[in-house]
């Protein structure tokens, strides 16, 4: 049986949700495994252990086409919870990031925006990348 082939018309830019549920599907993925963004890390995603974790949101997001992605340019903005120790929040509270989206297949065959990720010995690394920001 020859199955039909199927071609989905990928939208050039992502909504503002499916945009934000794939930067933080990434982050929480890099803050667990380490794929590139040095300063997304476990503690700043998570907060140290055994204080309560941080608040973390989305500031001034803006996707544009770039060739054959979507570019973002978004700000991370991080508040430590109520009695955090100090070491949390020492940590940068703003980051100013950019991220290359794709609108791929996952795993499950499921269609989704998703952060690109180069390949990299070990695993891959992301595209995302920030820098500290006032």
């Amino acid at each position: 049986m020859v199955m039909p082939l199927i071609l989905i018309d990928a939208p050039s830019t992502p909504l503002h949700a499916e945009a934000v549920a794939a930067i933080f599907n990434d982050a929480q993925l890099n803050a667990t495994i380490g794929n590139g963004n040095l300063l997304i890390s476990w503690p700043w995603w998570y907060g140290y252990a055994g204080g309560p974790g941080p608040k973390i949101h989305i500031d001034t997001l803006t996707c544009r086409p770039h060739g054959e992605v979507s570019r973002c340019t978004f700000t991370l903005t991080r508040t430590s919870g109520e009695g955090a120790s100090q070491e949390d929040q020492a940590l940068v509270h703003r980051l100013s990031c950019r991220a290359d989206l794709r609108w791929e297949q996952d795993d499950d065959g499921k269609w989704a925006w998703q952060v690109v990720h180069k390949p990299h010995p070990g695993h891959s690394r992301t595209t995302m990348k920030c820098a500290p920001s006032s």
